[in-house]
């Protein structure tokens, strides 16, 4: 069984899939309060997971996954981390975090590295705008499919913006002038 649970306050996205919960954050950059901030969040799932019922939950997979923007200067495309000592055992084998350096395996896509496009696909699909998203939907069905359903997203009226910045911005300033007149002051 699969749920995705939006979190918007906790969490970008919280998924149970089986005997995994999925704690998905998306960061551009990755700062010491950032990296607090996420495990802090993950580890209150975990601990309000783990407890749940009269048995702690020993048999559930929590996985962390860090989907970072901004750090193409960084070596690594995929780091994992565990919790363990330094003779490299585990403590809990339940627990695993992943950062995903997703501005460097995109760099896969422009140099044309098909072999590493294959392998990373449905990372590189998350920051491709639409015509590289359908070029690269043609190769794979859950790539088209993912596709159809973000541009359906990105086009609802509830997620299009109904005027620019520059066009709030001038509003708010001409509505703050009126405002200042009908209180009495010729300029603001």
């Amino acid at each position: 069984m699969k749920t995705v649970v939006d979190k918007a306050k906790v969490s970008d996205c919280l998924i149970r899939l089986n005997d995994e919960i999925i704690h998905l954050e998306l960061e551009t950059g990755v700062s010491e309060a950032t990296k607090v901030k996420n495990l802090s969040n993950f580890f209150n799932i975990y601990s309000q997971n783990a407890t749940r019922g009269d048995a702690y939950d020993t048999k559930t997979k929590f996985i962390t996954i860090w989907l970072q923007f901004g750090e193409e200067k960084k070596d690594s495309f995929i780091d994992e981390y565990q919790i363990k000592n330094e003779k490299n055992e585990s403590l809990i084998n339940s627990i695993l975090f992943k950062k995903i350096n997703v501005d460097k395996i995109k760099k896969f896509w422009y140099s044309k590295d098909e072999k590493n496009i294959e392998k990373y696909k449905y990372i590189i699909m998350l920051d491709l705008e639409r015509v590289e998203l359908e070029k690269l939907g043609r190769r794979d069905e859950i790539v088209s499919k993912f596709n159809k359903e973000i541009t359906k997203l990105n086009d609802s009226p509830q997620f299009i913006a109904l005027m620019s910045r520059e066009e709030q911005q001038r509003k708010l300033a001409n509505t703050r002038e009126v405002l200042a007149f009908e209180d009495g002051f010729d300029t603001i």
